[in-house]
């Protein structure tokens, strides 16, 4: 049976990186390099990241959600197991964003810092140079990619250019032309008009994104997230309307992926969080963010508001820490109600109740009644009088609090 006792919350303690993880990032991005591990990990938020690229962080290991003792383990991890899958490595040179030909540091430690940006890659996958052919256009090609990435669609435009006089056949050089297009149509146009937002939200999420993603491969993030955040930022101050989810900043940035803005986005305005389908992006945003008391919190708050479109968003899988305790209730949910869950919830997690300072109170009878109980429970206290009100709830309750407690 399940303990009332709440499991270790703590980032540090829990994280690791196993061959699996690792295999699984090097078939997703190509290359495994420390600093997009930790993005995709949210160990390193993307707005740090960003911040890093612009030159207003000084080294990127400043900013990591984890301590020196643990980013050391995992420098040893990483290097062990990528040479246990004999992996090619590279030293990478890492540019600024505002200035292209500046070098960027993600640690003031030299040694630190190229574990942090080099890249390893599969033997097969590293360019092999061909004495007895002309490499131009495969070099070429490639800093075009990269100049996308780095928003320098002036530098993107040139090598372009370059591309088309060396091979004017290729067959990628109008969608190459599209995105520097609309690279520069974002850059210079930085404003959007209300009633232009879900035009822009429709264009670019469902022509430039897939354009761009075939295209830059791994590279599109950067090229994206610019495009993605400057829609965000026209809509911070729009009123939230739940007939329209899209039209809030939170929405935009968890595009990016940006979940630390994005959490922060909805913290921002607290009268809104009475809303399912905000209550929702809080609770996943928290979960990327790993404050996992926190998202339960928020997922209990949403069952209590609304049980219908919580069970719907449970049952599509998108909280993978939510799922192992949604299939365990209805396991033990001997003729309860969706509604419970939120009470099964703080049986499990006691402590969840401490973060109540941050977000909308808990509300349902049930859930109150739960947390009395636990609270007598966890203080040793008679409990009696407490059952008798779960009881008087439903009797399904007091077993769901039995189960929990055996």
């Amino acid at each position: 049976m399940t303990s009332l006792v709440d499991s270790d919350n703590s980032l540090t303690s829990s994280l690791e990186i196993t061959i699996a993880q690792l295999e699984q990032h090097l078939s997703q991005q190509g290359h495994f390099c420390l600093i997009d591990w930790f993005i995709d990990q949210n160990i390193l938020s993307y707005s740090d990241y960003e911040a890093w690229r612009h030159q207003r962080v000084d080294y990127i290991d400043q900013r990591l959600a984890i301590d020196s003792e643990a980013l050391q383990i995992l420098f040893v991890e990483s290097v062990t197991f990528c040479k246990q899958l004999n992996l090619v490595v590279e030293a990478q040179t890492w540019f600024s964003w505002s200035d292209r030909r500046h070098r960027l540091k993600a640690s003031r430690n030299e040694v630190s810092n190229t574990l942090l940006t080099q890249h390893w890659q599969r033997a097969q996958d590293c360019p092999q140079l061909d004495l007895f052919m002309d490499n131009s256009a495969v070099i070429t090609e490639n800093e075009v990619h990269h100049a996308l990435a780095s928003r320098q669609f002036d530098q993107a435009q040139k090598k372009l250019q370059h591309l088309t006089r060396i091979n004017p056949k290729h067959v990628r050089l109008g969608v190459y032309q599209d995105l520097i297009n609309y690279g520069a149509h974002a850059y210079e146009a930085r404003g959007i008009a209300e009633d232009a937002l879900l035009v822009e939200i429709q264009g670019l999420s469902e022509e430039v994104e897939p354009l761009a993603k075939e295209t830059l491969g791994t590279l599109a993030r950067d090229y994206l997230g610019f495009a993605w955040r400057r829609i965000g930022a026209a809509m911070t101050e729009l009123p939230y309307n739940a007939e329209q989810e899209q039209l809030h900043t939170s929405y935009a940035l968890v595009q990016i992926p940006d979940w630390h803005g994005a959490r922060d986005s909805l913290l921002a305005a607290p009268q809104n969080l009475d809303e399912p389908s905000l209550l929702h992006r809080l609770a996943l945003c928290f979960e990327h963010c790993h404050q996992k008391s926190e998202a339960l919190l928020a997922w209990c708050i949403l069952m209590e508001r609304d049980a219908v479109y919580g069970e719907a968003k449970l049952e599509e899988q998108s909280s993978a820490l939510l799922w192992p305790f949604w299939q365990d209730f209805w396991e033990l949910n001997d003729g309860g109600q969706a509604s419970f869950f939120s009470a099964y919830l703080v049986a499990r997690q006691p402590s969840i109740t401490q973060h109540q300072d941050k977000l909308p109170p808990l509300t349902a009878a049930s859930t109150k009644a739960m947390v009395t109980l636990i609270a007598k429970h966890l203080f040793g206290d008679d409990e009696m009088q407490e059952r008798e009100q779960l009881q008087a709830i439903s009797p399904a309750l007091l077993r769901l609090y039995l189960h929990v407690r055996a």
